[in-house]
């Protein structure tokens, strides 16, 4: 790609820029775009994997530990780095679910921003989150990841899906749902009949039958984006009340 080359000895001095800023002004969330830019422009050429696999350490690094403080005082902060994370885990898979510790810093920020009330927060996470469960399905590092991280994902994605989360963030919660039962089935049903089977999870709006007829519903219907759709917006009905 002509662009793409005309910009390739600019990647060094950029990713500088962007650490640079990011350690000495965390607010200043705008300069994490330019990370994601970075990552869509380069991220599929081997040759660049040294310089924004630094970048994307060193974000994680950055943003990790304040992550639920600074989402609270600034969505935008939020939804930047969920973003770039997204952009990382498209563009390069590898960096990002052979990164560790890292990764899994990346993953319980994914988690902490899926209650968030900012539609592009969540909309990036469960992007980010979804992307992460699909790449799991060929590494095995990625899937002990998800094992680990499962249970308070899918408490924060039901919980929203069970009444607590806004309507218009349903067909976010769908992307990991999708994703869980086509590439984690082992890992999500387990969970599902744990949670679903605690009389004291969700509303009281919805009986024991009403979890039950859900939890099978998505075990059975969740590789079909359509009928997942019905399953997850009739749940949720109910236990608004509707």
């Amino acid at each position: 790609n002509r662009s793409s080359d005309l910009f390739q000895p600019l990647i060094e001095p950029l990713s500088e820029i962007i650490m640079f800023t990011l350690n000495r002004h965390l607010e200043a969330s705008r300069i994490i775009e330019l990370g994601s830019a970075l990552m869509t422009m380069f991220g599929y050429d081997v040759q660049n994997r040294t310089i924004l696999r630094k970048l994307y350490t060193e974000v994680v690094s950055i943003v990790s530990p304040n992550f639920e403080i600074a989402l609270k005082k600034d969505p935008d902060f939020g939804h930047r780095v969920m973003q770039f994370a997204s952009t990382t885990i498209k563009s390069c898979s590898s960096i990002v679910v052979e990164s560790g510790e890292d990764a899994l810093r990346l993953l319980l920020c994914g988690v902490k921003a899926l209650s968030a009330p900012e539609d592009a927060v969540v909309l990036w996470a469960c992007r980010f989150l979804a992307n992460f469960v699909a790449a799991s399905a060929t590494n095995a590092v990625a899937r002990s990841l998800v094992e680990l991280s499962a249970k308070d994902m899918l408490i924060a994605v039901f919980r929203s899906v069970g009444g607590f989360g806004l309507r218009t963030h349903l067909r976010h919660y769908q992307l990991i749902i999708y994703e869980m039962r086509r590439h984690a089935l082992a890992i999500l049903e387990p969970v599902m009949k744990g949670l679903f089977g605690d009389p004291g999870f969700l509303s009281r709006e919805v009986d024991e039958a009403q979890k039950a007829n859900f939890v099978r519903g998505v075990l059975r219907e969740g590789i079909n984006k359509s009928r997942l759709s019905e399953v997850v917006t009739t749940f949720f009905n109910h236990c608004k009340g509707y």
